[in-house]
């Protein structure tokens, strides 16, 4: 295909496996992360999501951002030339701002917040100094060198993991949103949802909300189910039934949520997106 001209054809195939690949590769780390979190491995469970937060999600930034760049240097023959370290601190952070600016949330996220959580080792609640300490028994970087008579979490009591748990769970689903942002905006590049109302990113903003409430920053979460619901009545979508506007209430963001339906609180009307969005599919092909 080089041979032949084909270098925009080329690119746009690297451009949909580096996606998929990538994403791939994530998910199986931030799984297994989860995982070991669950069951009180906190120490592992740091020590996992330093490669996709760190290197799988920053190549995701870097081709939403600028794919040309990125794939040039994916194509290079010096390894050099795609690894995260051979990239300063300057452009890694216009990288993630670009990257935030071509999401649906771009607004919603600081793109600096966002790169100080994975790479700031000043940074007093980002990851960084966890993902190292995690990964080393013994560091002695500024701002992260292991304690006298200590070795990096070995020695963490009780108290310690529950603290390092508090950490992880106050500031990691901030991240896994900008994630699923980046990958959606890489995925709507060359792929298409059916046809219909696409409320995906209104369904993931509904549970970061809700993520809000229930922790350290509950005092934000009633002005994000607000900015939430003015956008669905942006939609202009009403009851069928009764002519209502469907989402008029905060019941009617907890039922798409909970249950992934669209509810009428007036009249109790309800479509179900798994059910009957599958059966309508159904039968506009028999049609």
């Amino acid at each position: 295909m080089s041979q032949n001209g084909h270098e925009s054809t080329i690119r746009e195939l690297y451009y949909r496996q580096i996606t998929a690949t990538l994403l791939s590769d994530l998910l199986h780390f931030l799984y297994e992360a989860l995982r070991c979190s669950a069951k009180g491995k906190i120490t592992v469970s740091f020590a996992l999501l330093r490669k996709p937060l760190k290197e799988n999600l920053f190549y995701l930034e870097w081709l939403l951002a600028d794919p040309l760049s990125m794939i040039q240097a994916f194509e290079s023959e010096q390894p050099s030339d795609k690894t995260i370290g051979s990239v300063s601190e300057v452009r890694k952070r216009e990288i993630v701002r670009r990257a935030v600016e071509k999401t649906n949330s771009g607004h919603w996220f600081d793109a600096d917040l966002i790169y100080d959580f994975r790479y700031n080792k000043q940074f007093s609640l980002g990851f960084e100094n966890l993902f190292q300490k995690a990964n080393h028994l013994v560091t002695s970087f500024r701002f992260l060198e292991t304690e006298p008579a200590n070795f990096n979490f070995v020695f963490s009591d009780e108290s310690a993991r529950y603290s390092q748990w508090n950490g992880l769970y106050s500031y990691l689903p901030i991240i896994l949103l900008h994630t699923v942002e980046i990958v959606e905006g890489l995925l709507s590049t060359f792929a298409k949802r059916e046809e219909g109302i696409d409320l995906t990113h209104i369904h993931n903003l509904i549970g970061f909300a809700h993520w809000l409430d229930s922790g350290p920053h509950s005092s934000q979460a009633a002005g994000a189910l607000a900015v939430i619901k003015s956008s669905l009545l942006e939609v202009g979508l009403s009851c069928p039934s009764c002519q209502t506007e469907i989402f008029s209430s905060d019941e009617s963001l907890t039922t798409l949520y909970n249950e992934n339906a669209i509810s009428c609180m007036a009249c109790s009307w309800k479509f179900d997106l798994n059910v009957d969005s599958a059966q309508h599919a159904e039968q506009k092909n028999e049609d």
